[in-house]
C-alpha cells in the first residue's frame, strides 16, 4: 500500500469514528454535544473582520457551482 493510500485509510478511518462519536452523542442526547454546539455558536457570535473573511469564503466553497465543478473534474 503505498503512502497517499494509507494517509487516504487513516482520514476516512477518522472521519468515520469522529461521525460515529458524534451520532451516538446526538441519539443519546448527551450534554456535551449541547456544549460543543454551544462552543461553535459563541465562535461565530464573537466575530472579526478576519473572522467574518474566514467564514466567507469557506461557504463559498459549498456552493453549488463550485460543487459541480469538483465533481466534474474528479
Amino acid at each position: 500500500m503505498r503512502n497517499k493510500q494509507k494517509l487516504q485509510l487513516l482520514c476516512v478511518t477518522l472521519g468515520f469514528i469522529i461521525f460515529l462519536g458524534l451520532a451516538t452523542g446526538v441519539f443519546l442526547q448527551s450534554e456535551w454535544v449541547s456544549e460543543v454546539n454551544h462552543f461553535g455558536q459563541q465562535l461565530i457570535q464573537n466575530r472579526s473582520p478576519i473572522a467574518d473573511t474566514f467564514f466567507t469564503h469557506v461557504t463559498q466553497l459549498g456552493s453549488v457551482t463550485f460543487t459541480s465543478l469538483v465533481t466534474l473534474l474528479l
